[in-house]
């Protein structure tokens, strides 16, 4: 969209000509969820060309967006507010409690909660009345005084059940214990109930530190309960419990319980899926099971959930082997299917006539995959800094550090596959033409990091937060083929489109990103020799006038965009 002269602030016409809104999201609501994960600005058309008519459909939507951020606002002021609780079930209290003790027993929440003293040194310890008061407090609670009571009766008895007579010297006692337990080798350790393996999970999800990666571990929850069950005690929980966990996981296919996909399992568990998928691959069925990066990143975040509860107290040791946990092995042979070219036809249904109105992050990140060859992560973790100018013309500079102003770098989260995937390459004279540098200018004056919304969750990279909006575009189109239409066949269509304009292999590899260096798989057609040529560094080296010329040869006549 552009911004045309006398237009009111938010209200833009696109390329089309018709009017529409271009409208940020405040900050403070992109935890909403309905903004939590999605493209920071909104931008709608208002279908008409007619400036009158366009103007007056266009601020009535920004009147609705107004009202929208306001009701959000309202519902996440709700979210927070305290609320009055004036009873609960004994199942409520008991994991109340179950939650305070906890607390008590982080030595840095009750130095923050409760300063002074000299027992430990820095701190006191609570009257269990001001315990109850503060963890009612963390969790936005107002108690009513009854059950106020009720709870600190309960907080008391807990803490005391081993002692003849409850009084504040055995409660004392007994926190001191637990939040210090090495301050007194000689004194009687309290026996703590056992913490189940649902209360783990339960404490994990409603820890406030968990932030916005929490949906990176919901897949893991389900899976340990179907094979270790709710009720597992945390500290019973083994290695050899962790290998049963990992074996079920490796034998199960994607949405394995999802009976709209699977409907052949439809009402049995994860280990009944995993024992009939191990079943059904030694009679000789061939089944896709989960990819070997998706297992790693769940078994990542198991190691992470029992890490969490060693760091709690809730156990002494985490029960993940600190070796050989994760998945080293041979792809299965319906794993090593070669990515191949879209088809001429495939091209126009994904780039279409009007390809370039209302131009989206999913639609960026085709258009520089067909024009630079990029790889998905290289286009998803472009910073607005990485658009830099070199000799007056425009490049994509891509590494894992950014450029200051003062000529320092600064490192990122990015990552680089090999050394020969970091390079400086102009930008494609139809990604400009398609607006690609107003778009992050845009995103510069927005003071936004990324020129995409992309979000790197534990495990992954920028790409995964962009992955599957790709990938639905695509099977919108029709030119979806699994493991063989993805995105990164552009990649090999930029390939033979180079190869077509004549552009020599060692520029070619230059402007994608290969590279004869170490053990280089290279790129289609071409030599996998191992060393670093002579061929490869004139490639790496050239000016960016020179990549200019032949990147601009690299075409698609079939195309109309």
């Amino acid at each position: 969209m552009a911004k045309e002269q006398g237009l009111p602030p938010g209200i833009v016409l696109n390329r089309a000509g018709k009017y529409g809104v271009l409208k940020k999201i405040p900050k403070a609501l992109w935890g909403h969820p309905s903004y939590k994960g999605k493209s920071k600005i909104i931008e709608r058309s208002t279908g008409t060309t007619d400036r009158a008519a366009g103007l007056k459909a266009a601020m009535r939507m920004l009147a609705d967006l107004e009202a929208e951020f306001d009701q959000a606002r309202d519902e996440l002021a709700a979210a927070l507010r305290p609320r009055l609780v004036t009873s609960m079930s004994d199942d409520e209290m008991d994991a109340f409690v179950d939650y305070l003790e906890l607390d008590l027993a982080d030595v840095e929440n009750t130095q923050a909660c409760f300063p002074g003293g000299d027992v430990p040194p820095e701190w006191r310890l609570p009257e269990p009345g001001e315990a109850v008061a503060w963890h009612a407090k963390r969790r936005r609670m107002i108690l009513a005084p009854a059950l106020e009571a009720m709870l600190k009766s309960r907080l008391v008895e807990r803490l005391t059940e081993r002692a003849e007579e409850i009084n504040y010297k055995s409660f004392h006692d007994e926190v001191r214990a637990v939040a210090e337990p090495a301050a007194s080798p000689h004194a009687m350790q309290p026996q703590r109930r056992r913490h189940t393996l649902a209360e783990l999970i339960e404490r994990f999800k409603a820890d406030p530190g968990r932030g916005a990666d929490l949906g990176n571990y919901q897949p893991i929850f389900p899976l340990l309960y179907d094979v270790l069950g709710e009720s597992k005690a945390v500290s019973a929980i083994t290695h050899d419990d962790l290998d049963r966990v990992r074996d079920v996981l490796v034998h199960l296919p994607p949405y394995a319980t999802d009976p709209a996909r699977n409907p052949q399992w439809k009402g049995k568990d994860r280990v009944q899926i995993a024992a009939d998928v191990k079943m059904r691959i030694a009679e000789g069925e061939k089944i896709r099971l989960l990819i070997i990066g998706a297992v790693n990143k769940y078994l990542t975040s198991i190691s992470t959930l029992f890490g969490y509860a060693r760091d709690k107290g809730m156990i002494a040791a985490s029960p993940v082997p600190v070796r050989d946990y994760k998945i080293v092995r041979e792809r299965q042979a319906e794993d090593k299917v070669e990515r191949e070219d879209f088809p001429e036809e495939k091209l126009k249904a994904i780039f279409p006539k009007d390809f370039a109105e209302n131009m989206t992050d999913v639609k960026w990140a085709l258009a520089i995959a067909l024009c630079q060859g990029f790889r998905g992560v290289e286009a998803a973790q472009l910073h607005v800094a990485d658009i830099v100018q070199e000799d007056g013309i425009p490049c994509f500079r891509v590494d894992v550090d950014v450029l200051n102003g003062d000529g320092t770098t600064t490192k990122t989260d990015k990552t680089t596959k090999t050394e020969a995937t970091k390079r400086l390459v102009p930008i494609h004279p139809k990604l400009i033409e398609l607006g690609f540098l107003r778009h992050v200018e845009a995103r510069k004056k927005a003071g936004e990091i990324l020129v995409f919304d992309t979000t790197k969750y534990a495990g992954g990279n920028h790409y995964d937060g962009i992955r599957d909006d790709i990938t639905a575009y695509l099977k919108a189109c029709g030119a979806y083929s699994e493991r063989i239409h993805v995105y990164h066949s552009l990649r090999h269509n930029w390939a033979t489109a180079a190869r077509n304009a004549g552009v020599p292999d060692e520029v070619a590899d230059a402007l994608g990103g290969w590279g004869s260096m170490g053990k280089s798989k290279g790129r289609k057609g071409k030599a996998k020799n191992g060393g670093d040529t002579a061929r490869s560094r004139y490639g790496r080296h050239a000016k960016p006038a020179v990549l200019r010329r032949w990147l601009a040869r690299i075409k698609y006549p079939m195309l109309e965009i």
